[in-house]
C-alpha cells in the first residue's frame, strides 16, 4: 500500500491567530485582513497556546494557490486516495509529518509536493528532552520572537460528490540543527529531526503559484535545517497528564525542572 509511516516529530505547537495572520500583516493590506477576519469567524480552533498533532485541529494554512489569502485546513493530511472516511481517519495520525527526504517517494505525499504546498505559522513548537527515564518539554521558537513559517503541504479530501470537503495538511521536517539533536534525544528513533522552517526570503518561492510543478531538485534547498543561532529554547511545565497546563497561556511559560541543572 505505501501508507505506513514511521512517526517523525514536530507533533506540537503553539499558535494564535495574528501569528497566523503573520503573512497578511507583512502584506500590508488592512482591509483583506479585515475581511478575512470576517469571513474565518469561527472557522479555526485558534487559539492554541498548546496541540498536539492528534486532536486534528483547524489552523490557517498559506497556500500556492492563495498566497496571501489564509484558508482553514485540518493538521493530518487526507491523501486524495483514501476512498471512505474510516480510511481518511485510519491514516489521519501517521500523515501529521511529511519527512522532507522521501516526499517523492511516499504515495500519500508526492502528488501534493509537487503541486500543492502551503506554509503554517505558529509562534513555535514543542519537543521533549529525555533524561535519565523522564521526558521534559520544551518550548522553541524565533530568537527575535517573529512568528515562524513552517513549510507544509496540503490537500482537499472528500468521501464523495455530496460529503464536507476536508482540506488537511501535513508539516514537513527535516535533520536537526545542533540545538534541536540535543534537545531532540529520544532513544527510540534513529536521527533527531525538526521542522523545515523557512527563512522569510524563501515563503515566496515555496509559495509560488506560478511554478506549476516541483521536483526533487526544486525542493532540496528549503529542506536545510534552520540555523540555531535563530532559535531560542527553554523547559516549560508539564503539558499533559496530571499536572499537564494544557492548552492555557502557561504552556509556553519558562519553567525550571532543578534535575536539569
Amino acid at each position: 500500500m505505501g501508507y505506513l509511516f514511521l512517526l517523525d516529530m514536530c507533533f506540537s505547537i503553539s499558535t494564535d491567530l495574528d501569528s497566523q495572520l503573520h503573512r497578511a500583516y507583512e502584506n500590508n493590506d488592512a482591509e483583506a485582513i479585515k475581511r478575512i477576519v470576517s469571513e474565518l469567524d469561527n472557522s479555526t480552533d485558534l487559539p492554541l497556546h498548546f496541540t498536539s498533532g492528534f486532536a486534528h485541529q483547524k489552523m490557517l494554512i498559506y497556500t500556492n494557490w492563495e498566497p496571501f489569502t489564509p484558508k482553514p485546513a485540518y493538521w493530518g493530511l487526507i491523501p486524495k486516495t483514501m476512498k471512505t472516511l474510516a480510511e481518511a481517519h485510519k491514516i489521519w495520525n501517521m500523515t501529521l509529518n511529511a519527512r522532507g527526504e522521501t516526499l517523492f517517494e511516499k504515495k500519500s505525499f508526492k502528488d501534493a509536493i509537487k503541486y500543492q504546498r502551503c506554509v503554517i505559522y505558529v509562534r513555535g513548537f514543542f519537543e521533549y528532552y529525555h533524561y535519565e527515564g523522564k521526558k521534559y518539554p520544551y518550548f522553541i521558537q524565533n530568537a527575535d520572537g517573529r512568528s515562524m513559517p513552517l513549510a507544509g503541504i496540503w490537500s482537499e479530501w472528500t468521501e464523495d460528490i455530496l460529503a464536507p470537503i476536508y482540506p488537511t495538511f501535513s508539516i514537513i521536517t527535516t535533520e536537526a540543527n545542533p540545538l534541536m539533536a540535543k534537545i531532540h534525544n529520544n532513544p527510540k528513533i534513529d536521527e533527531p529531526r525538526m521542522p523545515v522552517i523557512l527563512e522569510e526570503d524563501f515563503v515566496d518561492l515555496w509559495l509560488d503559484p506560478n511554478v506549476e510543478q516541483f521536483s526533487p531538485k526544486d525542493v532540496e534547498p528549503f529542506l536545510q535545517p534552520y540555523s540555531q543561532n535563530k532559535l531560542k529554547a527553554y523547559t516549560v511545565p508539564p503539558l499533559t497528564g496530571k499536572q499537564g497546563v494544557g492548552n492555557t497561556p502557561g504552556a509556553t511559560k519558562k519553567f525550571t525542572y532543578p534535575e536539569l541543572k
